[in-house]
């Protein structure tokens, strides 16, 4: 059984989020879980309320409400859907359900519009993904469900996947949708293929070799500049990356290179992790 956590602020972008997720996933063996999160704040009497009177002023109202929106959106799916109203921190209740549950996958809805100017909220989207201990689907805000449509783009830099069966996600989905997985590997115009891309991409060939499997490779300067171009010639397909802890993050929350993944912000982004 699947089992996939939707966090919730009950904002229009959540509710879009938890609807490309039901549409990618299924129903099928896949159970849903609603999330909120809450701390105490300051009242404007005693100073501080509760936090199982927090959870009582609406919470459990709002999170039945994102359930009944999902049922109602979906009449002809049989979903298995629990709510949770977890107290505390964001990322540690998040890490929390993962664990207690064993969930599959987290999804978030994006804002619309982020000041992009200087990096810093691009950042943080990154940061938070970083520390969340399962695969992350990030799904823009009005984004709609057309992965059926172009397919599932993964980009990698084809060293080699210490874990191969973190990949399993795509191979589900790719079979799940009948769509293929397009692996896109970007190199500067002089570089000549390494033993241990070589080695990377063989790989990856085995690993994909049930489902419909296509290599592309471009030559551009710019890594990102390389995956944005690849990904606007394939608009409706669902990003995959896959995140090495020491090196992956570290380089997407530095100022420039939040700048340049800007221009992938309005594309559904599946990230996996391989540590």
């Amino acid at each position: 059984m699947y089992k996939v956590i939707l966090t919730t602020n009950f904002s229009e972008s959540a509710r879009n989020a938890m609807c490309y997720a039901v549409q990618l996933f299924g129903a099928t063996e896949t159970e849903y879980y609603i999330m909120n999160t809450f701390i105490d704040s300051p009242t404007g009497n005693d100073g501080f309320l509760s936090a199982s009177d927090l959870a009582s002023r609406g919470y459990q109202k709002e999170l039945k409400a994102d359930e009944t929106y999902l049922r109602k959106v979906f009449p002809d799916k049989d979903l298995i859907i629990h709510t949770r109203s977890v107290y505390g921190n964001l990322t540690s209740a998040i890490n929390e359900l993962v664990h207690n549950i064993g969930a599959n996958y987290v999804v978030i809805g994006n804002k619309k519009q982020y000041d992009f100017d200087s990096g810093i909220l691009r950042a943080k989207t990154y940061e938070f993904v970083r520390n969340i201990e399962c695969p992350v689907l990030a799904i823009p805000a009005e984004r709609e469900f057309k992965v059926d449509e172009g397919g599932l783009i993964f980009a990698s830099d084809l060293h080699t996947i210490k874990k191969p069966d973190h990949l399993e996600p795509l191979v589900r989905i790719a079979k799940q949708h009948k769509v293929p997985v397009m692996t896109i590997h970007i190199k500067k115009p002089a570089h000549e293929t390494t033993e241990e891309e070589t080695k990377g991409s063989t790989q990856l060939s085995m690993i994909f070799d049930i489902v419909d499997y296509e290599m592309h490779q471009l030559e551009r300067e710019d890594v990102l500049t390389g995956i944005s171009e690849f990904v606007e010639s394939h608009g409706n397909s669902l990003l995959v990356l896959l995140a090495r802890k020491h090196n992956f993050f570290k380089r997407l929350t530095q100022q420039s290179l939040t700048k340049e993944m800007s221009k992938l912000a309005n594309m559904p982004l599946l990230i996996l992790h391989d540590y």
